[in-house]
């Protein structure tokens, strides 16, 4: 509890309730409009735990709006249910890691801007984003988890690092609704690997452009639909492949 602070300064008291006092000074009159700067910079688990249930048990307002700290894991669309009707994300250039279900059921996303300062994406970072229209990853993405992109049922175009090593599992999968829209794939001359259910959301892929040799990428059994014909196209290829 935070009554026996009663007596007490804000500046007297630790930086944990210091930040709970301020969150629910801000929530306690029902306002209209919120807007939280970094609430959870500088917290323990613990702490970042017991001002995420105040947040929740907060919201009544018509605008709330969290400036995060791209540094911190916290899963913001899990946090703040607003965020699910987002239509438009642009990851500012100081990130360099998309934590594990940061955007995680955004189900509105239809535009996703991600800077060349992201180096990770990680598993189920943009899962259920159902609306995504485009979606280009920046050459700096190095590693990407699984299931990072689950559920693209609208995605019309695709771009992949032309670095990335390895195509994760079920990085594009899906369970109720497949995509019918993406029909031709590039897969850049660096990809080693890919993993079971990779590109299986895809149903009516039609052409797959490896731009390498036979027997230069291990490819799971499932990683495409069956009505995928793939193409190798040999590192000959690269400059067409990898622009």
């Amino acid at each position: 509890g935070i009554t026996e602070y009663k007596n007490k300064k804000i500046k007297e008291l630790s930086k944990g309730n210091q930040q709970k006092i301020q969150l629910i000074t801000a929530l306690a009159h029902d306002p209209h409009i919120v807007i939280l700067d970094e609430p959870f910079k500088g917290l323990d688990e613990e702490l970042k735990s017991t001002i995420c249930e105040i947040i929740k048990e907060g919201i009544s307002c018509s605008v709330f709006h969290v400036i995060p700290s791209w540094s911190e894991p916290i899963s913001y669309s899990d946090l703040i249910p607003e965020i699910n009707s987002l239509t438009q994300l642009v990851i500012p250039n100081s990130v360099k890691k998309i934590h594990p279900s940061a955007f995680n059921n955004c189900q509105g996303l239809t535009t996703l801007t991600i800077p060349d300062s992201v180096t990770e994406i990680s598993k189920d970072a943009f899962a259920y984003c159902y609306k995504l229209l485009e979606l280009k990853i920046p050459d700096s993405v190095t590693e990407i988890g699984e299931w990072a992109f689950y559920e693209p049922r609208s995605l019309k175009t695709l771009k992949l690092p032309n670095k990335i090593k390895k195509i994760p599992k079920g990085m594009f999968s899906y369970t109720w609704m497949p995509n019918a829209v993406l029909t031709s794939l590039t897969i850049p001359s660096s990809v080693e690997e890919i993993g079971e259910q990779a590109f299986e959301a895809f149903k009516n892929l039609k052409e797959v452009e490896i731009c390498n040799d036979p027997g230069e990428v291990m490819i799971a059994v499932n990683a495409f639909p069956s009505s995928a014909k793939i193409t190798y196209t040999g590192k000959k290829a690269q400059p067409k492949c990898d622009a």
